[in-house]
């Protein structure tokens, strides 16, 4: 117990504990029965966060109240007739008796009730010197349970702690009495060294007792109620009863204690009721009021938004009443309630500290983000910045919302949008709804729900055609933003450096970057770079005090070095929920913004709840010369040094430094644009890096240099790079284990994912098949001969191996049962891609070497467009997206190459700019070269479809002769039947003859000699369609409703894709089947 203690005490828990005066506090016009504050008291100490009364609980509480402040002592006696403190004569639950005395349970009649567990009566206060003191209450922390908190008594409590105001509360004296013993002869007697202030019980008898026994200047008697149903043993009423008539409670006692309940009811949905008139009739009975059941960490009324200090000011500070007191478990939240939060107004001014206060999607925490209801409350509550997570509808309407999925913010999956989920890789994993699916009137339907600006500015750009930084600009010039008209101050806030890039070039609004990482130290490059593109800065609250297991370990430096830089910072999220809070703050989100605002000196917070923090700067205790206790920053792990190391797990790693790797950016493409030497490969670039050098290359694809080569390690699978080019955006790879060798001890059949690099078109599959049985009579008696050899391991040992070449001409690759009996048939197999070119005959010599010259890809089109607008390959791995850097800074799928033609035109029309008359002739001429372009690109456009959609036209008479007069059915179809039909060069074909639409469905309707005009334009449109669903990158590939607007819509408006694909190559390619099953190797993840 006294190592514990001094520990607490050496330990400073709060940065100045300012020496707690004699002073008389300031008079305020308080309603309480006596005009003085309301009085604070902590019922077992801070047994919010310490074990109920244990000496450092009540230590602490004297620490971090009011000067004032009372300790509650819940008084048991022991068999020996010793008064202790603690908070129930049961100790089963908030002590190690049942260990300490695992025998000592019996069954008394506790208020006519039979209970079960380990009494104080059965214990000496010697016995209780092996038991210890531990959490009550399960939901709080159990880390402080392995400090071997003593049971304390009543004398000790007094003598080590000196209170200012003891009040001893005595529950069961009935039980006592009926134990033989006396709680009224123990009171008595402590009374002569101890200076007892005030006592409480639910007793009407004790009261009796002790009633004349303690002369005229003793403690004030307190009659607590309990629940209103509940009846009291000794007049046989209820406490609902007995509280309509205080004339008679005023005859034994001075004040009484009830429930919250009692004051201001709650409804069944926990909402608040009109206030009672009891606090008023007390008080014109003579009777002090105190009431009970306060605590930070339990649920209460939804109207007070998880605030515990707007709970306490509702009862202290509501313009109707005062309450004379307040029983708390966390005596600082009550004790910054009465001195520095009552009595202030909406139109108070800002006590010495200023500070942003940034709503979070407006108040968010009380109502849905992003919606009328949550703006205008965060604008009532005092938020001095309003934010607006800016999405983008379908046409191209910029908006608030906390979300661009809207499945996640809105009842859209209860609609009929529902159907319009697509996959966006840059943005989720997972499939999403999404603004820019919908049009601005179709969102304003949906409901919003409780559930990052500009995160997907240039997904929208370059993928859907919304330019949203065009969009936020031209907006804030239409309400007069830009134009100066109003003094509100903008800022623009991103996580995305290319967008701020774009608006501190366009705009003279302030730039905030968004820091997403949760660091422990940023250094003196990164800070130049953020430097470059923003004039503030955001980070998370664990990038300032960094926690473990719900504790605060320490305070990084990062705000003063951003500071010390003349970047503000601005921290989020900051959450009134005492989940969302380590111990450390007590369950108090004030607590909180206290210890960011006055401890480490922040410039702003971000909050769902801007009310609390709005509050906060206009509290009184602000502008004092003194730092109060109550209004005190936490000392960062100073608790955390509290906790016995034993209840402790591990230390884990410290978070990372943010670097100028992390910005995306200006270095980004010096770095990436650059390229690198592994082994005995140079001249390497994405999607190849290094530990220096993530940011520059796909996940997955870092690379070995120790062993000579340049190596990599794919699903298990070593692979070394043979060749890299990225000239021709060739690279060629094979797997290490093959190389000089085509039995390796250790054969592993892994897949190689087409995440980064994509196979080229002449490679085919290799498997290599171990230790089989013999099946050269299926082999060679077979149309597989051509495609299967075998080969020995080692000579002189006769192995059944086989090795299988399949490709789209293989009898392997059309029939699959071959090679799946194969491998059945065999111990273990290997498939691999190889060059099919490299593989001129089928024995195990030229067998070897093709393996060692491996196979070759080719760089997706994302890198190979971003190669050629100039800019640098690389991966966002915050995103976990492809991202193309630029050399001005920016960053997207691709770089701008459009920037000196553009100013060309603008000093073309400056130099023409000199007359009237040299402007007409200007557009004149400008015009007439727009018409000759526009016409010049629509012939070329139409020749290019021709070439890309080669139409062949057949007569009814050609068309009878393919299909040998409709002989041979192959197939049936809502539009039709399908023959078999044999072409000219002998090629087969499928000939599907359309039923007429206008009649009743059974005639045929051919084509005789020409299709029209608009079915010839149908059947380009749907192949142009086609080519665009079948683009090799998942990327390129429209969602289902891009498809039906390009199907409704013209052909003149359709693009034509960027890798047109109509004819099959002359190298064999693999076919969809044989890819999903045997060679996951080209599958798209």
């Amino acid at each position: 117990m006294g190592a514990s203690t001094v520990l607490l005490c050496g330990v400073v828990l709060i940065h100045v504990f300012a020496s707690q005066t004699d002073a008389q506090r300031p008079r305020s016009p308080w309603k309480t029965l006596s005009g003085d504050a309301p009085r604070v008291i902590s019922r077992g100490g801070f047994s919010g966060l310490f074990p109920d009364s244990s000496l450092d609980a009540y230590n602490f509480a004297l620490q971090t109240s009011v000067a004032d402040a009372i300790l509650w002592c819940d008084v048991q006696l022991t068999k020996d007739g010793a008064g202790i403190c603690f908070p129930d004569l049961n100790m089963s639950n908030a002590s190690t008796i049942e260990v300490v005395y695992p025998k000592g349970q019996k069954t008394y009649p506790v208020n006519g009730v039979p209970t079960q567990g380990w009494f104080t009566v059965d214990f000496s206060l010697k016995d209780l010197n092996k038991v210890y003191l531990i959490r009550g209450i399960l939901s709080r922390s159990d880390r402080f349970d392995g400090n071997g908190y003593t049971i304390s008594t009543v004398q000790t409590v007094n003598i080590e702690l000196r209170p200012r105001g003891l009040w001893l509360n005595v529950q069961h004296d009935a039980f006592y009495a009926q134990n033989n013993l006396s709680m009224s002869n123990f009171l008595i007697s402590a009374s002569k060294n101890v200076s007892i202030d005030y006592i409480s019980s639910p007793e009407v008898n004790f009261f009796t007792k002790i009633a004349g026994r303690f002369g005229h200047n003793g403690p004030i008697f307190v009659f607590r109620f309990l629940e209103k149903e509940t009846f009291e043993r000794t007049t046989n009423r209820s406490y609902g009863s007995i509280l309509s008539n205080l004339t008679f409670v005023k005859t034994f006692a001075s004040g009484i204690l009830v429930p919250k309940s009692y004051v201001l009811p709650l409804d069944d949905k926990q909402y608040l009721l009109p206030s009672t008139s009891l606090v008023q009739d007390a008080h014109k009975a003579g009777l002090e009021v105190f009431v009970s059941g306060f605590a930070n960490d339990v649920d209460i009324a939804h109207d007070y938004s998880y605030d515990p200090v707007s709970e306490y000011l509702s009862f202290v500070d509501n313009g109707n009443f005062s309450v004379d007191g307040v029983l708390s478990d966390f005596p600082i939240s009550a004790s910054a309630s009465v001195e520095c939060f009552s009595h202030l107004r909406r139109n108070a001014t800002k006590q010495g500290i200023d500070f942003l206060v940034i709503s979070k999607n407006g108040a968010s925490g009380d109502y849905p983000g992003c919606t009328d209801l949550a703006y205008d409350k965060a604008i009532r509550d005092g938020a001095g910045v309003i934010d607006c997570s800016v999405q983008m509808s379908r046409d191209g309407k910029p908006f608030c919302s906390h979300s661009i999925d809207l499945s996640n913010i809105t009842n859209i999956a209860q609609t009929s949008f529902a159907q319009r989920s697509t996959h966006v890789p840059e943005i989720s994993s997972n499939d999403g709804i999404y603004t820019f699916s919908l049009t601005w009137s179709e969102i304003q339907s949906l409901i919003p729900a409780i559930s990052n600006p500009y995160r997907n500015a240039m997904y929208l750009r370059q993928k859907q055609g919304l330019n949203m930084v065009k969009a936020v600009l031209d907006t804030l010039t239409e309400t007069a933003y830009s134009t100066r008209i109003t003094t509100t101050k903008v800022m623009i806030q991103s996580t995305d450096s290319s967008v701020l890039v774009e608006f501190r070039n366009q705009s003279k609004y302030e730039t905030v970057y968004k820091v997403e990482k949760t660091i422990s130290d940023i250094s003196d490059s990164a800070i130049e770079e953020i430097k470059e593109f923003a004039s503030a800065v955001v980070i998370t609250k664990v990038s300032v005090f960094p926690t473990f297991y719900g504790f605060v370990t320490g305070q990084t430096n990062v705000v003063e070095r951003l500071q010390k830089s003349q970047l503000p910072v601005y921290v989020e999220l900051f959450q009134n929920e005492f989940v969302s809070q380590p111990y450390d703050f007590f369950s108090d989100a004030t607590v909180e913004i206290n210890s960011y605002v006055t401890g480490a000196g922040v410039n702003g917070t971000i909050t769902e709840f801007p009310f609390t923090a709005a509050r906060y700067r206009r509290n009184k205790c602000l502008g004092s010369k003194e730092t109060l206790p109550y209004m005190a920053p936490v000392q960062p792990g100073g608790l955390l040094e509290v906790v016995s190391p034993a209840s402790l797990p591990p230390a884990e790693a410290p978070n990372p430094v943010f670097t100028d790797a992390d910005v995306p950016g200006y270095d980004h493409y010096k770095q990436c644009s650059q390229t690198f030497l592994c082994g005995n490969q140079g001249g390497l670039l994405y999607p190849f890096w290094t530990p220096d050098r993530e940011t520059c290359g796909y996940p997955g694809f870092k690379l070995n240099c120790s062993q000579g080569f340049a190596e990599l390690t794919v699903s298990s699978v070593k692979f070394r790079i043979l060749n890299a080019n990225y000239t021709s955006r060739n690279i060629r790879l094979a797997r290490s284990d093959y190389i000089d060798n085509i039995c390796p001890s250790d054969p592993l059949n892994g897949p190689f994912y087409q995440n980064a690099l994509q196979l080229a078109n002449d490679t085919n599959l290799l498997t290599m098949l171990y230790d089989c049985q013999d099946l050269s009579s299926i082999i060679y008696s077979s149309e597989a001969y051509n495609y299967v050899t075998d080969f020995q391991c080692k000579e002189g040992v006769k192995n059944n191996n086989y090795c299988v070449v399949i490709n789209s001409s293989s009898s392997l690759f059309n029939g699959r049962d071959g090679i799946d009996y194969m491998k059945e048939n065999c111990t273990d197999y290997v498939s691999m891609p190889f060059s099919g070119s490299n593989l001129h005959t089928l024995d195990s010599n030229n067998l070897k070497k093709t393996l060692e010259q491996g196979f070759e890809l080719q760089l997706k089109q994302d890198c190979s467009m971003c190669l050629e607008s100039k800019g640098a390959c690389g991966y966002d791995q915050a995103f976990n997206r492809f991202v193309c850097y630029c050399d001005d800074g920016t960053h997207g799928d691709t770089c701008s190459s459009g920037k000196t033609s553009q100013g060309s035109l603008v000093n073309a029309i400056g130099k023409v700019s000199g007359s009237v008359a040299g402007v007409v002739m200007f557009l004149v001429l400008l015009s007439l070269f727009l018409c000759y372009l526009w016409k010049r690109e629509t012939r070329q456009r139409q020749q290019n479809l021709k070439s890309l959609i080669p139409l062949k036209h057949y007569s009814y008479a050609q068309v009878k002769r393919i299909t040998k007069s409709f002989a041979e059915v192959v197939g049936r179809g809502g539009f039709g039947i399908v023959y078999r039909g044999t072409l000219p060069d002998g090629r087969m074909v499928a000939v599907k003859v359309l039923k007429d639409s206008k009649g009743n469905g059974k005639s045929r309707r051919l084509i005789e000699d020409e299709i029209s005009n608009e079915e010839h334009e149908l059947a380009k449109k749907m192949a142009l369609v086609g080519l665009w669903c079948i683009q090799s990158s998942p990327l390129d590939r429209p969602p289902m409703n891009r498809v039906v607007e390009m199907m409704e819509g013209s052909l003149d408006a359709l693009e034509v894709p960027p890798r047109p694909v109509l004819q099959i190559p002359i190298a064999p390619l693999q076919e969809p089947s044989t890819l999903s099953r045997d060679i996951s190797v080209y599958t798209e993840e």
